[in-house]
């Protein structure tokens, strides 16, 4: 395959998650591990994916039945990762699904994915999977036909295609007066009873909680802005809005170019260590600059020296580094679900525009006045470190999302 520029694949990355329909997109994982009770969603697909799904999903089998899954945060995994969670289990007990086998999610609308199982021997789809009927929700009398130790739809049929089925019955036939009383179960009062058991919460693709009111409305409508995901859906219509990112002009960097700005702030912060002022360095990735636009201080750092509750801090980027010094201010908050972290949201694509930072290039962040309680705003000597000294101005486009 012939190579591809920085440039140039950034750009397929943007026009696939943006341009092309929700419809087209999915996923794959291979199951391994403890798949049977919870599985882990592809960070990039969370990242990516523009269309806000419900707390519950719907999947829907090679058989065109359809599975209630929910979908929760796991903060015991210390990265909370997205799962499928409650109603998972019954998904992979109903297909039969094994180690190694290979699961495709492909998105369907309506909060559901369409899910093809191949199996891990020959690579080909499982075609018993097109025969799978969902135990976890059947009716009292479709539950009495499936006391046979055959799950395929297709038992007690004429089967001319191959050996006759053998029934083998599994329940004591006097039970069957009280099966046809039965009362169906609902699986959410299953899962509402086990709740409290799991470290988990609730996910909703909003990526913001309750608690997030407590920020000022402008940091909400920067972070809504960037992410492109509205917190109060109705049509597709009214969910549409305009998503800003960036497309480096640079040329492409050399190998030895794409470590020379972090090794230049390593330098410079050694050669510090006697000053008084706190700081660390970055070295940008494209998150950071070229589309998401927020950063993540170091925790041990920012547990040290940030304000806990959402502020504002200065940026200064010293004379030595311009024409003059550039002082941005930018909204700073701790996140509220999964795994805390300090970040720079609000006001930091700005700071990237003027300053003209693209990936590769570092940072280091000098603190020069520490925030308070009673209202100081922290300020930060920002000095840049690039990859290579020529710049090229960012281009600024925009997209439908």
């Amino acid at each position: 395959m012939a190579k591809k520029c920085t440039t140039c694949k950034t750009e397929e990355k943007y026009k696939y998650w943006s341009e092309f329909p929700a419809t087209k997109q999915q996923f794959c994982l291979m199951m391994y591990h403890d798949f049977k009770n919870k599985l882990g969603i592809p960070q990039d697909f969370i990242d990516c994916f523009k269309v806000q799904l419900s707390p519950w999903c719907t999947l829907i089998g090679p058989s065109k039945n359809k599975w209630r899954v929910k979908l929760s945060r796991r903060r015991m995994d210390g990265d909370g990762s997205v799962v499928f969670s409650d109603g998972w289990a019954d998904f992979v007990s109903d297909h039969g699904v094994k180690v190694f086998d290979v699961l495709v999610f492909r998105y369907v609308g309506d909060s559901s994915f369409e899910v093809t199982v191949f199996d891990k021997g020959s690579c080909c789809e499982r075609e018993g999977t097109h025969f799978v009927s969902n135990g976890s929700c059947s009716s009292p009398s479709s539950r009495r036909t499936r006391t046979t130790s055959c799950s395929s739809t297709l038992h007690g049929n004429n089967n001319t295609h191959g050996s006759k089925c053998k029934e083998e019955i599994v329940v004591d036939s006097s039970d069957s007066e009280e099966i046809d009383h039965e009362e169906e179960e609902e699986p959410e009062g299953e899962i509402d009873h086990e709740e409290e058991q799991h470290e988990e919460e609730d996910y909703s693709w909003e990526g913001e909680g309750e608690e997030e009111e407590e920020e000022s409305e402008a940091v909400e409508e920067e972070i809504r802005s960037k992410r492109g995901r509205p917190r109060k859906p109705s049509n597709d219509q009214e969910n549409q809005q305009i998503q800003k990112y960036f497309i480096s002009k640079r040329r492409e960097l050399k190998q030895e170019e794409k470590t020379r700005a972090s090794n230049m702030a390593m330098n410079y912060i050694n050669s510090s260590k006697n000053d008084r002022f706190p700081m660390f360095s970055i070295t940008l990735c494209p998150s950071n600059v070229y589309s998401g636009f927020h950063l993540t201080i170091p925790k041990k750092w920012a547990m040290e020296h940030m304000l806990k509750e959402p502020h504002e801090l200065e940026l200064r980027v010293p004379k030595a580094q311009g024409k003059g010094q550039r002082s941005s201010s930018v909204g700073c908050r701790w996140t509220l679900k999964g795994v805390q972290q300090c970040q720079l949201r609000a006001g930091w694509a700005r700071f990237v525009l003027e300053n003209n930072l693209e990936e590769h290039d570092a940072c280091v962040f000098e603190l020069i006045r520490e925030g308070e309680s009673d209202c100081t705003t922290p300020i930060f000597n920002v000095h840049i470190f690039r990859a290579i000294d020529q710049i090229v101005p960012l281009a600024v486009s925009t997209r439908m999302v």
